[in-house]
C-alpha cells in the first residue's frame, strides 16, 4: 500500500514537473511583444496590398534573411510548415505568438481591419511601455538616493565613529550618535530581509508564471492584487471584448474565444460573464458584473446603453477610459512611492549629519 502511494506521488511529480518545463520552454520560443505585434502588422500590410498569405510570408522571410534576423526567420519558416501541413495561421502562430494576438487573427477576416487592430495594438502596447519606462525613471534616482544613504548611515556608524572614538579619550556618548550607531548596525539586518523578501517573492512569482503560463509581470500583478493591474487587465478585456463584437463575432462566441485563452483574473471574469449568459442575462451591464469590474467602469457602460453606437464602440471607449484610469493611479504611486524614498532618505542624511557633527564637536570641545 505504501509503495503504491510512493509510486503514484513520484508519478504525480514528475508529470507536474514535465508541465512546468515544457510551459518554460513555450514561453522561451515566444517573440517579445513588440516584435510580434509588428510582424503582423507588416504582415497584414502585405495582404492590403493584394498579395496572397503565401507571398506575404515569402517576403517577409527575404526581408528576414537580409537583415540577418535568425529568430524572425525561423518563425517565418516554422509558419509556412505549418500551413503546408494544412494548420491555419493562427494555429501555426500558437507558438511564437501571445494568445490575444492568435484571436484576432483566427476572428479577422478582412485584411484592412487586421491592419487596423493590430495598430490598435501597438498603441496600447507603447503605452504600457511609456509607462513602465516613465515608473522606472521616476522611482531611479530616489531609490538610488536613499540606497546611498543608507550606505553612509551604515558606513559613518560602523567605520567613522569607532575611529573618531578611538582618537578621543573615550567612547561617545552623545545621543545623535548613539542614534547613528544604532541605526548603522540594523543596516545589514534590514539589508538582509529585505533581500531576502525580495528574493522569496521573485521565486514565488516565478514559480506561478511557470505553472500558469503567465509573464512574470503579470504574476507579480496576480499575486500583488493591485487595482492598478486590475483596471489594466479590464481594459484589455472590454477592448478584446469590443473588438470581437465589431467584427460580427456575438457575445456569446467571443466570450467563448476569449476565456480559451484567458488566465487569471481574465479568465475567472469570462467564465462569469458565460454563466450570466447561460442564465439569459441580456444587459452588457449585468453581464459585466463581476468582482473584477469596478463601481465606474459598471456606471459607465450603464450609462452607455441607451446609446445608438455599437456595443463594440462603446467597449472600446470603456477600455480607453480604463486606460487612462489605470495611467492616473499609477502615477499616483509612483509619486507616493518617491515622496516616501526622498523622505526616508533625507532624513537619514540628517542623522548622518547630527551623529558625526556631534561627534567632532564633541572632540573638538575636548582638545580646546
Amino acid at each position: 500500500m505504501r509503495k503504491s502511494w510512493c509510486r503514484g506521488y513520484c508519478k504525480l511529480l514528475n508529470n507536474s514537473r514535465r508541465r512546468e518545463c515544457n510551459m518554460l520552454q513555450l514561453h522561451r520560443e515566444k517573440l517579445n511583444r513588440q516584435t510580434q505585434i509588428q510582424f503582423l502588422i507588416d504582415l497584414s500590410d502585405s495582404l492590403t496590398r493584394g498579395f496572397s498569405l503565401s507571398q506575404a510570408l515569402q517576403i517577409m522571410h527575404a526581408c528576414a534573411e537580409e537583415i540577418a534576423a535568425r529568430q524572425m526567420s525561423k518563425v517565418v519558416v516554422h509558419i509556412q510548415e505549418k500551413l503546408a501541413q494544412g494548420r491555419s495561421l493562427s494555429e501555426s502562430l500558437l507558438r511564437h505568438f501571445d494568445a490575444d494576438l492568435v484571436l484576432v487573427m483566427k476572428s479577422s477576416h478582412d485584411p484592412n481591419q487586421l491592419k487596423r487592430a493590430m495598430l490598435a495594438f501597438g498603441t496600447m502596447h507603447q503605452e504600457r511601455k511609456g509607462l513602465t519606462q516613465e515608473g522606472i525613471k521616476k522611482l531611479l534616482y530616489p531609490c538610488i538616493l536613499l540606497l546611498a544613504s543608507v550606505v553612509a548611515v551604515w558606513f559613518a556608524g560602523a567605520i567613522i565613529l569607532p575611529r573618531l572614538e578611538a582618537m578621543a579619550s573615550g567612547p561617545v556618548t552623545l545621543h545623535w550618535s548613539s542614534y547613528l550607531k544604532g541605526a548603522a548596525k540594523l543596516v545589514p539586518w534590514l539589508l538582509f530581509v529585505g533581500a531576502g523578501a525580495l528574493v522569496g517573492f521573485l521565486v514565488l512569482a516565478s514559480s506561478a508564471a511557470i505553472k500558469h503560463g503567465y509573464s512574470l509581470a503579470q504574476s507579480v500583478g496576480e499575486i500583488s492584487q493591485s487595482q492598478v493591474y486590475r483596471l489594466f487587465i479590464l481594459a484589455g478585456i472590454c477592448y478584446s471584448l469590443g473588438m470581437l463584437l465589431g467584427q460580427q463575432v456575438s457575445l456569446n462566441r467571443a466570450v467563448q474565444l476569449l476565456q480559451e485563452r484567458a488566465t487569471g483574473q481574465a479568465k475567472r471574469h469570462y467564465a462569469h460573464m458565460q454563466e450570466a449568459l447561460a442564465l439569459g442575462v441580456l444587459s452588457l451591464t449585468d453581464v459585466m458584473r463581476s468582482t473584477l469590474v469596478d463601481r465606474i467602469t459598471l456606471m459607465q457602460l450603464q450609462m452607455s446603453a441607451g446609446s445608438v453606437r455599437e456595443r463594440s464602440e462603446q467597449l472600446q471607449d470603456v477600455a480607453s477610459s480604463l486606460q487612462q484610469r489605470a495611467v492616473r493611479r499609477m502615477q499616483k504611486h509612483l509619486w507616493l512611492l518617491s515622496v516616501i524614498c526622498y523622505s526616508l532618505a533625507l532624513g537619514l542624511i540628517a542623522l548622518l549629519g547630527l551623529g558625526l557633527g556631534q561627534a567632532v564637536s564633541s572632540m573638538v570641545t575636548e582638545w580646546v
